[in-house]
């Protein structure tokens, strides 16, 4: 998450924006560490 936020102010980028430049798998991987600094509220996964 700090990568993409980096990026945006070197390229002077709402995070908006780069949002449409990023994958769905890297959003996930995103997502998780959110969750895990408690950023997004946590969700239900399944065990595996």
């Amino acid at each position: 998450m700090d990568s993409v936020l980096f990026y945006c102010e070197q390229n002077e980028m709402e995070p908006e924006t780069a949002a449409s430049l990023i994958t769905g798998k890297l959003k996930q991987k995103i997502r998780e560490e959110a969750e895990e600094l408690n950023f997004l509220p946590k969700t239900a996964k399944l065990p595996v």
